[in-house]
């Protein structure tokens, strides 16, 4: 199993992670710590994909460095807009990133 940390909690994102986290060690990053912690709490994104029940094995956390942490492969799925803003808190970061904007 491969250590996956999928960076964006949209719909985009919390989608990618639930399937993922299926055959991978997940941990999805929502960069607000009320999302992470309501999609912790409901085991579901209400916000964005609320039909979609997530595994217990799928980590969902707020804290950016937590995520990375085991992490052998990041997939950004943020918005084109905010790829910026998450490019500039990995600084020195050697881990492979995969872009899905």
């Amino acid at each position: 199993m491969t250590a996956l940390a999928v960076l964006g909690a949209g719909a985009w994102g919390t989608a990618l992670a639930a399937v993922l986290a299926s055959r991978h060690h997940v941990a999805l990053w929502a960069r607000d710590p009320a999302q992470a912690q309501a999609i912790a709490a409901a085991r579901r994104n209400v916000r964005y994909l609320p039909e979609i029940a997530l595994p217990d094995s799928l980590a969902i956390e707020s804290d950016l460095h937590a995520a990375l942490a085991d992490a052998e492969l990041l997939v950004a799925a943020t918005p084109v807009a905010g790829l910026r803003d998450l490019l500039a808190r990995l600084p020195g970061c050697k881990v492979p990133l995969l872009w899905l904007c």
